[in-house]
């Protein structure tokens, strides 16, 4: 990973949508309704910052 990567969207998406009150089975539910939510751009910088978890 990238030293400059911070993963600001990714925390905030673990810390606002996916928080301890939801299970892993819920995780697609949560990430569509965080793409109703939220502004398309950080559903981009979402899933650019979880490849780069990936990779």
């Amino acid at each position: 990973m990238s030293s400059e990567l911070t993963l600001e969207t990714f925390r905030y998406f673990i810390e606002c949508h996916f928080n301890i009150d939801r299970d892993y089975s819920e995780l697609e539910k949560v990430i569509l309704e965080f793409k109703e939510m939220e502004y398309p751009e950080y559903s981009v910088k979402l899933l650019k910052e979880a490849k780069s978890i990936i990779n």
